[in-house]
């Protein structure tokens, strides 16, 4: 496996997560995350089983435009 890094994120303390990677053998992404609060977990649940405690994610490829609207739509978030 070859993962490319593309980015941390720069406001995380200590530098070291989130952070996001992309397989250059498949194009896929690779993700490390922080654990999801109990509320966010159960959101998710709803949808299908998630392993409790899970921080790093691995999504195809395809997901990319997924992934774009999201980031949409964090960055027209009032975050204040």
């Amino acid at each position: 496996m070859d993962l490319e890094f593309v980015a941390v994120d720069d406001k995380s303390e200590g530098g070291t997560c989130p952070t996001i990677w992309v397989d250059k053998d498949t194009g896929n992404f690779v993700f490390q995350g922080f654990d999801a609060p109990a509320d966010m977990l159960a959101a998710c649940l709803a949808q299908g089983p998630v392993p409790e405690g899970e921080s790093v994610v691995h999504l195809p490829r395809h997901m990319a435009d997924a992934i774009r609207r999201a980031c949409e739509l964090a960055e027209r978030a009032d975050v204040g």
